[in-house]
């Protein structure tokens, strides 16, 4: 799909290598099916996967991140519950809402292959985490009851495991399939519509001060004064989130979770992505796979006006966007209608100053963060096995 910049060189040449690099799979998924398949997890050593009825892991199970994946259990000594029944293998539950949306969903596809009475609908709760609503709802709009989804914390046996293969993994690249969208599609499909908004900009403007980001109003305004619906997600049940993708034709916003939201867009024409941070690393190849899986066009463009250098994930400098060259020439691309040309209010130079400081108090400024994180990454590679590693890493970070 077409993709346009309004960027600086560097980050144009940075993030066409990286589009070039994902890759969409031109082959048939595969579904495996395990006889007698156990679903084991241990939620110590944060481990689990399927073993089959001769107590082999089966490899289709792995939850691959790049050329990584999850620890693998050993299979239990102790005995395990049974199920009379089918299960859907669908990987672990996390409670990050983006992650969730283009990681654990991955297999969700299969969902719609793969149905008999009473099948069960199986993720594993790896860590001990609290099951946010969210994966209870996804699988509503997929017609598949709360009391049909299993969440395991300790090991059973089915009759039939159906695994249907990953359909997005997520790397310095990123592999992904046109299955992918398919589960997407059919919970716009059996979503409600209320909302005729062809034009949606999802904002952060309602986020916490530590992960919004600032400047943001003055151009969301500029976006609604052009023909723009402004919405906050995290305001919104999920059924309405979607309800409100499914007729939506051009997506903008930052870039983050929120415009992950594309996958539910039935008549996807653009999406328009606004970079909040300068680094050249941030989710765009991400955003590329999903917009060209759905059909649309991408937009990027640089807003940003930060005076630390952040980052795109979390525990980062605050960030702050204005009306940057680069963005003026893409409101005059669009012929956007806007008077205020200067680049940021005061009032929100104030609140990002002030939230910059409070960041450095607790961090001690953006170069020792990652002098930290850097730090933490190459002394625990010192520490033999993946799962010491793990534990290792979690304890440096939570202590430095």
């Amino acid at each position: 799909m077409p993709v346009t910049f309004f960027a600086d060189k560097q980050y144009q040449k940075y993030t066409k290598n990286k589009i070039q690099r994902v890759k969409i799979a031109t082959r048939d998924l595969m579904v495996d099916v395990v006889e007698n398949g156990k679903i084991v997890v241990n939620p110590s050593t944060h481990a689990y996967g399927v073993f089959d009825a001769n107590n082999k892991f089966v490899k289709s199970s792995l939850q691959y991140k790049g050329k990584t994946h999850q620890f693998i259990p050993k299979y239990p000594s102790g005995q395990i519950d049974v199920m009379n029944g089918d299960a859907v293998f669908m990987g672990y539950v996390v409670n990050h809402f983006g992650h969730f949306l283009i990681e654990q969903l991955s297999r969700a596809w299969g969902v719609l292959k793969h149905r008999t009475p009473g099948m069960k609908f199986v993720f594993v709760n790896n860590r001990g985490i609290v099951v946010p609503g969210y994966v209870y709802k996804f699988m509503k709009l997929l017609n598949i009851s709360e009391s049909d989804v299993m969440v395991l914390d300790a090991p059973c046996k089915f009759n039939r495991v159906f695994i249907p293969e990953q359909s997005f993994r997520l790397s310095n690249t990123v592999y992904c399939a046109p299955e992918f969208v398919t589960a997407f599609r059919e919970m716009a499909h059996n979503t409600k519509s209320k909302y005729d908004y062809d034009k949606v900009y999802v904002s952060r403007a309602k986020l916490p001060n530590d992960i919004r980001t600032y400047g943001e109003e003055k151009i969301q305004n500029i976006f609604q004064d052009n023909g723009f619906t402004v919405i906050y997600p995290e305001t919104l049940d999920l059924f309405d989130q979607v309800a409100i993708m499914k007729n939506c034709r051009v997506l903008a916003g930052c870039a983050g979770t929120a415009l992950h939201l594309a996958l539910f867009m039935e008549n996807a024409e653009r999406v328009i992505q606004i970079k909040r941070n300068t680094i050249n690393n941030d989710s765009a190849y991400v955003q590329y796979a999903i917009n060209t899986l759905v059909g649309a066009d991408s937009v990027f463009v640089s807003g940003s006006v930060e005076k630390y250098k952040s980052g795109h994930g979390g525990n980062h400098a605050p960030q702050i966007i204005g009306i940057t060259d680069d963005m003026a020439r893409f409101f005059d691309c669009e012929h956007f209608v806007y008077s205020d040309t200067s680049a940021v209010a005061a009032s929100d130079w104030d609140s990002y100053e002030t939230q910059l400081k409070l960041f450095q108090e607790n961090n001690g400024g953006a170069f020792i963060l990652k002098v930290k994180k850097r730090f933490i990454k190459y002394i625990s590679c010192l520490v033999p096995g993946r799962i010491n590693r793990d534990r290792f890493r979690r304890w440096l970070k939570n202590h430095l």
